[in-house]
């Protein structure tokens, strides 16, 4: 079994925290032992007034199962997670449901698939539906209102330009990275996968460079907002 990335580690416990946030407790009641098994998780809401499971972190944890999967090796778990996952984000009753003041679940939910499917897509090698997945995933979040802290729990760009390196597409990878570096400047993740994207291109001899071009770019983005 392969062992999980750093960055997929942090995709994963980055969903429990934002499930967490919302109160939410997902159950696995007949053991720890199942829960690789084609079954979804339960989800119990604190002080909940139905017994209903709400679908949005249902739909949020078999995205997040459907990556756990995908990156450990278990390609036929990851698929049928993944089919849970849209079956969760698509309901019509997301649509009316507030993640926080501003978002609404169903806009949160389909980021969370996008990503899945993206993920899943690159260990199958399939390039381009990987690419189209995350550039999906990519509108959706910038099409988040914004909210502190954010309503989607982890930058979209710093998943799609490691998924795109690992593809071999090192130039689409890098603007994944410098518009993620606008939007977040100096993080470490995106710096250390535009300097690995440039050195993949025969572009780059060290990391510094990259981080002064980084910050050069980011300046006269400033500058030209406020023009």
């Amino acid at each position: 079994m392969r062992s999980l990335s750093a960055l997929s580690i942090a995709l994963i416990a980055s969903f429990g925290v934002h499930a967490v946030l919302l109160t939410v407790r997902f159950v696995d009641p007949e053991g720890f032992n199942r829960v690789f098994k084609d079954t979804p998780l339960e989800v119990i809401l604190v002080n909940a007034r139905s017994t209903e499971p709400p679908l949005k972190p249902q739909a949020i944890a078999q995205a997040a199962r459907s990556i756990a999967s995908a990156a450990t090796g278990r390609l036929d778990d990851a698929e049928q997670q993944l089919e849970m996952a849209r079956r969760a984000k698509d309901d019509a009753s997301l649509k009316t449901l507030y993640v926080s003041s501003v978002n609404v679940g169903s806009a949160v939910a389909s980021i969370a698939y996008e990503v899945a499917a993206g993920e899943l897509r690159a260990r199958l090698k399939r390039a381009g539906e990987a690419a189209r997945h995350f550039a999906a995933a990519a509108a959706m979040e910038d099409r988040l209102t914004y909210m502190e802290p954010p309503d989607w729990p982890i930058p979209v760009r710093q998943l799609q330009g490691a998924a795109l390196l690992s593809l071999g597409r090192a130039a689409e990878a890098e603007k994944a990275y410098r518009e993620d570096l606008k939007r977040f400047p100096d993080n470490g993740w995106s710096l250390s996968g535009l300097r690995e994207s440039r050195i993949k291109q025969g572009r780059e001899r060290d990391g510094r460079q990259a981080h002064r071009q980084t910050e050069r770019d980011n300046l006269a983005e400033r500058r030209n907002h406020y023009v």
